[in-house]
């Protein structure tokens, strides 16, 4: 007799309840704070997809996503208005540009700020997971993306592949849009988690910190 909890079909089965119930508390909770937990909300979201990646997925979905969201409210919200005042700042210099005349300074400068919109748009991919698996400060957080985001480009690249052809379905599909943080949160865990574990060897290990840093000083 086949065991059906052992079957690939409940396998199956399980990650599209995961991601069901991942996607749909994204939403829910981003829609609660009017957008402003939307950091919150993510974090907590790669609190679990990153367990669940790393073999360590022991909470149950609900409880481990508002454990990790009331824990990360703050500093998750606070980094998550930042990039986007710094992503502002980016998008109005660069509109400014089309309306005043600097010369040979306009390349440049028009070069440096698609520079640090990609650099945005790389530590954006990887802060909240960082905040939802390491006990450290804002700014050590969003080094440490940084760091990882350039290090291991060819990985980021493929996380922002993902993101790109998720939203692009999500036009043809709207129905996606209620779980595509899901989709993208679990899909994409499997590279971090990978990352992860270059910098730290032990983690998600037994007897392993998650208060360590992540990246040596």
């Amino acid at each position: 007799m086949i065991n059906f909890a052992e079957s690939k079909w409940y396998n199956i089965a399980t990650v599209v309840w995961d991601v069901i119930a991942m996607g749909f508390l994204w939403t829910i909770f981003s829609l609660l704070g009017l957008g402003i937990t939307i950091g919150a909300s993510t974090t907590a979201l790669y609190y679990i997809a990153t367990k669940k990646a790393s073999g360590k997925d022991d909470e149950y979905i609900f409880s481990a996503f508002w454990k990790s969201f009331k824990e990360n409210l703050i500093k998750s919200t606070i980094a998550f208005l930042t990039l986007i005042l710094i992503g502002i700042v980016i998008w109005f210099n660069l509109n400014l540009l089309s309306y005043i005349d600097m010369g040979w300074l306009n390349l440049p400068i028009r070069v440096a700020l698609y520079f640090m919109l990609i650099q945005l748009i790389f530590v954006t991919l990887y802060i909240f997971a960082v905040i939802a698996r390491f006990e450290m400060s804002i700014l050590d957080a969003l080094k440490a993306a940084g760091f990882m985001a350039n290090r291991h480009v060819m990985m980021t690249l493929s996380n922002f592949i993902l993101l790109f052809v998720i939203v692009y379905i999500s036009f043809f599909a709207p129905i996606v849009l209620l779980f595509m943080m899901g989709i993208y949160g679990y899909f994409s865990s499997f590279l971090i988690v990978r990352i992860f574990r270059k910098h730290r060897p032990d983690f998600d290990m037994p007897n392993s910190s998650e208060n360590s840093n992540l990246i040596d000083e």
